[in-house]
Formats: C-alpha cells, structure tokens, sequence
C-alpha cells in the first residue's frame, strides 16, 4: 500500500488575525507543485459535509496537486466572530491564502486554481475576477443570486438588522447586519462576466434545493456570452452537499480530472 500524503496543519494572518489550514502535499517527483484553494460555503468549514474537501484534496494530491483547504475567519478553526462574516472579508481571506501558497517553495505559482463551494463558489469566482493569472476556477453548487438569502428573512429579521443592526439568528448562527446589508447589494454575476482566458467548471447538484441548478447555470450564461471557456456538468439525483456516495465520486471524479488537464497531469 502506497504511504499516505502528508497532509499538514497551517496557519497565515490577515488584518491581524490568525487563519487555520490544511495543507495536502502533491505526489509530485518535482519542487514545485501545482497548487488549489478551496473555499467553503456559508456555516461550512475547511473539511465541509462529509468531508468532501478532505476527499477532493487527497484525490488532487494524487494527481500531483498541493491543495490548501481553510476556515474563514468566524467559521472552524480560524480567528474571529462568525457575526463579523460579510463576503468582502472572505474574499479578502482568500486573496490572503492565494499570498500564502504563493509563498510556499513547494508550489508553482504559474500553476494554481481556485475552488469553491456554495457561498464559497460566489468568493472564488469574484476572487477569481481580480486574478487572470489563475489557471482554472472550479464552482461546486456555486451561489449566483445572494439576494436570495435576503427573501428568505422574516420581516421580523429585516427590521431588526435594519433598526438596530443587530445580529439574525439563523438556525444557531449569529448572522451580522453588515452581511445582511450586503445580500441587497452583491451582484456577483456582473463582477464575473469578463473576458479572459482563465477556464471554468461549474458543477451542479440537479436536485439541489439549497442553491437551485439555476444559480450555477446563471454562471455559465455569463461567463458564456463574455466568451470565456466553461464547461458545465450536472450531477442527476444530486442535492446540495452531493450526499449519497456515488454523488461525491462523480462529483470528486470530474473535479480532480478536470483540474489535472488545467493544471498539468504532472503526478506518478
């Protein structure tokens, strides 16, 4: 049985306060690997439902890959108070992992990709925008419409956010009023809809009832007719966190082969 990859606790700062991360060497016969970045959903966490970012890194690593999974501030390990969650500062941490990987003498910094899940998928695509050196970009199940998270308070909700600015408690989580306000405003789908060279996938739960096909979809139509290269791949059967077996390999499976052909198959 081939040894197990090293698989290694780190941590990096931004605006003083402390992110906690996986790293997941490559199996690579080289210095410098090529290297991803997966970003979590909302409430979600470096290792994500049924470990499907512990699954997808070790998948990658095989194909010769580094990957660093990490915990926003507020969420997992990582410094911070969930109710100071806003997108602005996720996308702020993860341009603050970009700088760390870049930073790493295992890596290959012409050779790295971004990937996100769910909320995740709407940072790494607006982080993305920022960096057209990037060699791929990969959406699970990515959220296109932030608005929607907005509709679906109570009336109740608004008004005290508004009023007070004060916190919503969603199902346990103190959700802040600075990322409530920002749910009116985001508009992802314009943020992205440049052109550039930089490929796409975008993968998607055809059952999902968290984040509706739809949301992925509204991606590729704008990535689309700004002629940039995506490919689409839906999962039949397949609800929000892929959570049946042969959901997470297909899912796993086409995200790892794809990356492989992006970044260059380079392991043994």
């Amino acid at each position: 049985m081939r040894p197990a990859l090293p698989e290694t606790p780190v941590t990096f700062t931004v605006e003083h306060e402390q992110l906690v991360g996986i790293w997941h060497t490559a199996n690579a016969p080289f210095e410098a690997a090529p290297a991803v970045i997966c970003c979590h959903g909302f409430t979600g966490h470096k290792a994500e439902s049924q470990r499907l970012f512990v699954l997808l890194a070790r998948a990658l690593a095989a194909h010769g890959i580094g990957v660093l999974r990490f915990d926003f501030r507020g969420s997992g390990d990582s410094a911070g108070a969930f109710r100071d969650m806003t997108v602005a500062r996720e996308i702020a941490d993860t341009q603050a992992a970009l700088d760390y990987v870049r930073s790493r003498t295992d890596v290959d910094p012409g050779y790295m990709a971004l990937l996100g899940f769910s909320l995740g998928g709407l940072v790494a695509a607006v982080t993305a925008a920022a960096h057209p050196d990037l060699r791929a970009l990969a959406l699970w199940n990515p959220v296109a419409r932030p608005q929607r998270l907005w509709d679906r308070l109570s009336s109740e909700d608004r008004a005290r956010v508004e009023r007070s600015g004060g916190v919503v408690d969603m199902g346990g989580w103190a959700v802040g009023a600075a990322f409530v306000d920002e749910l009116r405003t985001l508009d992802p789908l314009s943020q992205v809809a440049t052109p550039g060279t930089t490929p796409v996938l975008v993968v998607t739960g055809e059952a999902d009832a968290s984040v509706p096909v739809t949301e992925g979809q509204a991606y590729v139509d704008a990535w689309r007719s700004a002629g940039r290269e995506v490919t689409a791949h839906g999962v039949k059967g397949a609800q929000h966190t892929f959570n049946t077996l042969p959901h997470q390999r297909e899912a796993i499976e086409v995200t790892a082969v794809w990356l492989s052909l992006c970044l260059g198959y380079r392991g043994e």
